[in-house]
């Protein structure tokens, strides 16, 4: 028997034994959240945010000025997003501009409360997204959106209001093709086929 060993438990927790005798077992840290990781970069975001990932695909990419970016409360955000706070092709403007030499464009994030953000979404730098917006998945936001819209496209452009989807969605959710949908989803999902509004959120 080893006068102290050092090793690790059937829990995996690591431990230090004198003797045969455990004298300190050390707790695995928890692994960061999406959310928690995003705010030791540097962006700013505020409570019951969640931030989608797939393994093939983590989301979102913050860029290279994370500190830049602000975001509000109770957002969803699918996975793939990329937000883009610099431009850096205007560097090539030296040869136009040779007295002013190599320059950056940068731009601040914002992105306001209730907004719903669809996988491989694309930012631009200096955007403004209002609260209660939804940004369709694959659009490349180049410019800024007022509250209460729903924008989709490359480059992302007006589709509706907020307002209007949601309607246009209840009334989908009462056709029989999307109640026969919805009871599949419910079975793979043992039962469950909406998720509570607290599973959003982390």
């Amino acid at each position: 028997m080893k006068i102290l060993e050092k090793r690790k438990n059937a829990d995996g927790q690591r431990e230090i034994r004198f003797m045969g005798i455990r004298l300190w077992k050390y707790r695995r840290k928890k692994p960061l959240t999406a959310v928690e990781q995003a705010r030791a970069l540097g962006v700013r975001i505020g409570e019951r945010v969640r931030l989608t990932a797939i393994p093939e695909s983590p989301s979102p990419v913050w860029g290279s000025e994370p500190y830049l970016i602000e975001i509000g409360d109770d957002c969803v955000f699918s996975f793939g997003i990329t937000f883009l706070t610099h431009d850096a092709s205007i560097r090539t403007s030296h040869r136009i501009y040779p007295e002013g030499g190599l320059f950056t464009k940068f731009g601040r994030i914002r992105v306001g409360n209730e907004v719903f953000i669809g996988c491989r979404v694309i930012i631009m730098p200096g955007v403004t997204i209002g609260n209660r917006c939804v940004i369709g998945a694959g659009s490349v936001v180049t410019r800024s959106i007022p509250d209460g819209e729903v924008w989709a496209g490359n480059p992302a452009r007006f589709i509706c209001t907020s307002e209007q989807l949601a309607h246009k969605q209840y009334i989908n959710s009462q056709t029989p093709e999307h109640q026969e949908l919805e009871a599949i989803v419910a079975a793979a999902r043992g039962g469950r086929a909406i998720l509570p509004s607290e599973a959003y959120f982390e």
